[in-house]
């Protein structure tokens, strides 16, 4: 094990020597972690299960500490992931290590129980004024993605047998609550009835309904004869309603 000054920032190496399989990781204080590691190795509680899995089948002996490299604090991430990738400590034939990024939960594959307790752990949580604050302020001034730009994105794109499969799964047995039920149909009934306008045909006079758009904002005829009789001179009452075409056309 190599002699570390107490408080030095940087990144260290757990090799199992059974295997040859190794743990990379990163510490702004790597002699505390090197303890850190030892107590809860011991306690059957830490944090990589593989590496727990290792030394509980080979022993405290088969682990070998050792310094990678001393860095400042600020690039003990960057360095991290360097060497990650350098001894391929992600891949099980090689490594030890379960995160893909260090510091991030990616690539950690959970249980049906564990994520049944997360989910039973959640339910009830409302956040803090506080929390909710600092999440305002966190958001503050970013631009959310244009959901257009996403649908462009993903336009064309085909979902797999395997992922249709997993959806139409998931689906099966969903419930709705009655609350949500309401929120829905609310929200259908107030889309429609902005969008809906009334107005009275210059050539029939008859009172007529439409879907209002970007592109018919105007409309001033029920129908697309009555539509061309404006156009076309079918009605001499209607001379003082001609202007452009796009003005006359519904």
């Amino acid at each position: 094990m190599s002699i570390v000054p107490p408080k030095s920032p940087g990144i260290y190496l757990i090799k199992c020597t059974a295997n040859n399989k190794v743990y990379v990781g990163s510490s702004a204080n790597i002699y505390v972690r090197w303890q850190s590691h030892r107590c809860s190795l011991k306690a059957n509680q830490n944090y990589s299960s593989l590496l727990q899995r290792a030394y509980n089948r080979y022993g405290k002996d088969a682990l070998e500490y050792s310094v990678i490299e001393l860095c400042d604090v600020s690039k003990l991430l960057e360095r991290e992931q360097y060497w990650m990738q350098f001894y391929r400590c992600t891949d099980r034939r090689y490594g030890l290590n379960i995160h893909i990024k260090p510091n991030s939960a990616l690539g950690i594959k959970r249980t049906e129980e564990q994520r049944a307790r997360m989910r039973e752990a959640q339910k009830g949580y409302k956040p803090s004024e506080a929390t909710r604050k600092a999440l305002r302020e966190a958001t503050k001034g970013k631009i959310p993605p244009n959901l257009h730009d996403v649908h462009q994105k993903n336009k064309g794109s085909k979902r797999t047998d395997e992922q249709r499969a997993k959806m139409s799964q998931w689906q099966i047995g969903r419930k709705m609550s009655d609350e949500a039920r309401a929120n829905m149909s609310v929200a259908q009934t107030n889309r429609f009835s902005i969008q809906q306008v009334t107005q009275i045909c210059l050539v029939c006079k008859r009172e007529f309904t439409y879907r209002l758009t970007s592109g018919n904002k105007n409309r001033k005829f029920c129908s697309r004869s009555c539509s061309a009789k404006a156009m076309h001179g079918g009605s001499t009452d209607l001379n003082r309603f001609r202007g452009t075409e796009d003005q006359l056309r519904a």
